[in-house]
């Protein structure tokens, strides 16, 4: 059984648009004016989108985001709510990373 750490990922976000939700990278910076950190324009690609256009389910990653994170290829990532932190009508979401479907069972763990 192999041993994997879940990958650390830049920071994402989700676009719901019609019938998808995207995923997306962005980047921040650190505005002095307004002191609060802001995204940067042209920083913002999608690398992914949720299978079934729902907030919650399986992502399948663009091919590019694949060739950064190798190991995403292996792994089956599914965007599911965070029970412990959603309150009341604060909903918080989280990833969970477990095998790809395709591979033999208990053949790795995600830590």
């Amino acid at each position: 059984m192999a041993v994997v750490d879940a990958p650390e990922l830049p920071p994402l976000l989700f676009n719901r648009n019609g019938k998808y939700t995207y995923v997306c990278s962005y980047e921040n910076v650190w505005d002095s004016e307004r002191h609060m950190s802001v995204r940067v324009k042209g920083k913002t690609y999608t690398v992914g989108k949720i299978i079934g256009g729902e907030l919650t389910g399986t992502i399948e990653w663009t091919e590019d985001f694949l060739n950064q994170y190798p190991i995403l290829e292996t792994l089956k990532t599914t965007r599911v709510v965070d029970k412990l932190k959603s309150k009341g009508k604060l909903t918080r979401y989280k990833l969970e990373f477990s095998q790809a479907d395709d591979m033999d069972e208990n053949s790795l763990f995600i830590r």
